[in-house]
C-alpha cells in the first residue's frame, strides 16, 4: 500500500452513518468490510453502520451474521428486507433510517484503511454541497491481495461507461501537495459520501432501477444542483471488482433502462435524438 502523506484534520468533525447493503455476499468478505470499518474508524466519528440485508439466500448471512454483529452492539443496525429490492432501493432503505449530516454509501466487498473517513468528513463539513469519494484501490477477487491505485478521477464516455482518468501534475501544486482533493466529473458507485440533507434535496436515487448507472445519475444531479464532486487521494478504500454477474439479464436490463433514463432527463442536446425507452417494457 502506498504510504500516506500526513494531513491534519480538525478534531470537531461531524459523525457519519455508513450504509452497507448486501444480497448474496460471501460472509467473510462482508464481515471483512464491517470489521475494517469498526477497527480503523475512530468511534467518535462513526455514529453507526446500517447493514441492509436485501433478501440474502446464503444461510451464514442469517444467524451467523447476527451472532458476529452482536460483538459491535450499539454501532450496527441490521435491517432485513422482506422482499428483494435491488441495490438502489436497498440503499434508499438504509439512507431513510439514517440521521445526522453525513451519509457514506459503501459496497459490501470493501476494506477501508487508516484515516479513511476523516478527510471525507472534513471536506463535507467545509461544503455541504460537495460529493466526495475515497480513492479506490483494488482487492484481488481471488486472493484479496490489496493493491494501491494511482491518483485518478472519475469520468465516463459517450456509452455512459464509467472510466478513470489520471490527474494533472499541476493539481498537486500548492501547500496540500499530493493530498489535495481532485476535481472529478463523476463519482464511483462503490464508495461515496454526501451530506444527507443535500442528498435528499437533489432527489436521492429517484427513478433508478435495481443496479447500475446510479453513480453517474447522482454525479449529474450534484453538478446540476450547484454542487461539486471530488476524489480524495488521502482517503483510500480497497474494493473487490465483481465481474461474474455482469451478464445477468435482469441487471443488464436495469442498467440499460437507467442509462436511457439518464440520457433523456439530463443530457438535453447531447443525447442521440432517436434514443428510446420503449423496448424496456418488452
Amino acid at each position: 500500500m502506498l504510504e500516506k502523506k500526513k494531513k491534519e484534520c480538525p478534531s470537531n468533525l461531524p459523525s457519519a452513518r455508513i450504509v452497507i447493503c448486501f444480497h448474496n455476499e460471501e460472509f467473510n468478505v462482508l464481515f471483512r468490510t464491517v470489521s475494517s470499518v469498526m477497527t480503523l474508524t475512530p468511534q467518535h466519528i462513526l455514529e453507526e453502520i446500517i447493514l441492509v440485508d436485501d433478501m440474502r439466500e446464503f444461510d451464514d448471512l442469517k444467524e451467523k451474521l447476527d451472532y458476529h454483529v452482536e460483538n459491535f452492539r450499539g454501532k450496527i443496525k441490521l435491517i432485513r428486507n422482506k422482499k428483494r429490492a435491488g441495490l438502489i432501493r436497498a440503499r434508499l432503505t438504509g439512507a431513510s433510517r439514517a440521521s445526522g449530516d453525513v451519509l457514506m454509501l459503501l459496497d459490501s466487498h470493501c476494506k477501508v484503511t487508516k484515516v479513511w473517513l476523516e478527510p471525507v468528513l472534513n471536506a463535507i463539513a467545509k461544503d455541504p454541497q460537495m460529493g466526495v469519494c475515497p480513492l479506490i484501490d483494488v482487492s484481488d477477487y481471488v486472493t484479496l491481495e490489496y493493491q494501491s491505485s494511482p491518483v485518478v478521477r472519475g469520468a465516463f464516455n459517450w456509452y455512459l461507461q464509467f472510466k478513470r482518468d489520471r490527474d494533472f501534475s499541476y493539481e498537486r501544486d500548492g501547500p496540500e501537495g499530493p493530498t489535495r482533493p481532485i476535481w472529478s466529473p463523476a463519482m464511483t458507485g462503490g464508495s461515496c459520501a454526501i451530506n444527507r440533507h443535500y442528498f435528499n434535496a437533489i432527489g436521492k436515487y429517484k427513478g433508478i432501477n435495481l443496479w447500475g448507472g446510479e453513480n453517474l445519475e447522482l454525479s449529474l444531479r450534484t453538478w446540476m444542483y450547484g454542487g461539486q464532486l471530488f476524489i480524495l487521494p488521502c482517503s483510500r478504500v480497497g474494493h473487490i471488482d465483481k465481474q461474474h454477474f455482469a451478464n445477468h439479464t435482469g441487471i443488464v436490463k436495469a442498467l440499460v433502462y437507467n442509462n436511457l433514463r439518464l440520457v433523456h432527463i439530463w443530457l438535453d442536446e447531447y443525447k442521440v435524438k432517436d434514443t428510446s425507452l420503449v423496448w424496456i417494457g418488452e
